[in-house]
Order: structure tokens, then C-alpha cells, then sequence
């Protein structure tokens, strides 16, 4: 398992801990909403998490290849069909498409293990990866709700 996988669910200060140089922003105005979102973000633009209101990383998003998904049995080399032959078929996945608030998005696949899930976002026009998401369980299923 990767470092990714292992900081879901762990105290903010546990990351900064074994990742000291994540950069936390400071809030403007302490939030007393339970909801509120924080977020700890690689100053060279690897990866960030995403922490809630108790503190804890819920969802982790690395944007290319960094120690955080060491032990993963995939890099941003790895092609979707790779990774489809490597994790079977996905749990929900999308085509690509242009959308209007947003723009051309790529194809996604998402895969729920045990522990955690992981959503591939892929490439506009290709079946490259462009971002991989680390979330926990209750996150994936708060997104898909």
C-alpha cells in the first residue's frame, strides 16, 4: 500500500509529520462548521490533501509520479488499459466528453478496495492518466451520492 492509501483516515499531523514539506494555508477566519475543508498542498505541485473539519486527510490528489504512490502497482506511465487489466473492471467510470461549465474532461475509472478508493482521471483524446485520487470510503461514496 501505497504512502497515499496509508494517510487516508490519519490526523493532519500525522502527514506533516512524515511529508514536513506540505504547506498548510491558513484559514482567514476559524470555521466552526464541521463541514469545513482544509487542505495541505506539496510545494512542487506533487500531490495534496484534503483534510475535514475533525482534522483527518480524507482525500489525497497526486498530480505525477512522487514518493506518495510508492508501492502502487501503477505511475502516471500507466495506460488505462493497463490499469484495467491489472485491477479487473471498474466499480463507475465515465466517458469523456466537453461539458459545458468545465470544459473537455478526460475518461475516469474508479475502484473501491477494502480500505479506500482510487479514481484515475484520464487525458482528454488519450488513455493517459492526468490525475489520481486517493479517497476514503465514506468520501467516495459522499461524491457518488
Amino acid at each position: 500500500m501505497s504512502p497515499a492509501a496509508e494517510l487516508l483516515g490519519k490526523p493532519l499531523a500525522e502527514a506533516l509529520a512524515r511529508f514536513p514539506q506540505l504547506i498548510v494555508p491558513e484559514q482567514e477566519e476559524p470555521s466552526q462548521n464541521p463541514e469545513a475543508r482544509r487542505s495541505a498542498v506539496d510545494p512542487l505541485g506533487g500531490f495534496e490533501l484534503l483534510v475535514d473539519g475533525a482534522g483527518v486527510v480524507d482525500t489525497v490528489f497526486v498530480h505525477r509520479d512522487v514518493a506518495v504512490i510508492e508501492g502502487e502497482p501503477f505511475s502516471f506511465r500507466t495506460l488505462r488499459k493497463a490499469l484495467r487489466r491489472e485491477f479487473g473492471e471498474p466499480e463507475s467510470s465515465g466517458d469523456e466528453g466537453v461539458f459545458d461549465y468545465i470544459g473537455p474532461q478526460g475518461a475516469w475509472d474508479r475502484y473501491l478496495f477494502s480500505t479506500h478508493a482510487i479514481h484515475f482521471q484520464f487525458q482528454y483524446g488519450s488513455s493517459a492518466l492526468e490525475l489520481i485520487t486517493f479517497m476514503t470510503l465514506e468520501m467516495a461514496r459522499r461524491v457518488t451520492a
